[in-house]
């Protein structure tokens, strides 16, 4: 999977659905990004 960044509308995207208390793993799945980059683990 190639490394790029959050634009704006996946930042709000996930911004809501933290806001949302929705999952971690829920959150990567939904913009197609390794889970890693929302954890930081």
């Amino acid at each position: 999977m190639p490394y790029t960044h959050y634009n704006t509308d996946e930042r709000n995207a996930l911004q809501a659905m933290a806001g949302m208390r929705l999952p971690k793993c829920y959150m990567s799945v939904i913009p197609g990004k390794h889970l890693s980059s929302i954890t930081g683990n």
